[in-house]
């Protein structure tokens, strides 16, 4: 299954109206990480970019202008 397609699966198990701003849904996002298995997560837009760690310990938060450096 496509990347895509397994987004709208997901959003369209949601039990609310499916809108753009479901995308956020924190199941949504856990189901994501949990798929994609990241190295690492960096939350880019958010009003308390922390919760993220609720979710996964990947979580690197950044403060304005901090760049991440990705070590290979």
């Amino acid at each position: 299954m496509k990347f895509l397609e397994k987004m709208e699966q997901l959003r369209n198990t949601s039990n609310r109206p499916a809108t753009y701003q479901d995308i956020g849904d924190r199941q949504c996002i856990k189901q994501v990480i949990d798929m994609l298995k990241p190295e690492v997560v960096i939350p880019i837009h958010g009003e308390q970019p922390e919760k993220i760690k609720e979710l996964t310990d990947k979580a690197v938060i950044l403060q304005d202008m901090e760049i991440y450096e990705v070590k290979e």
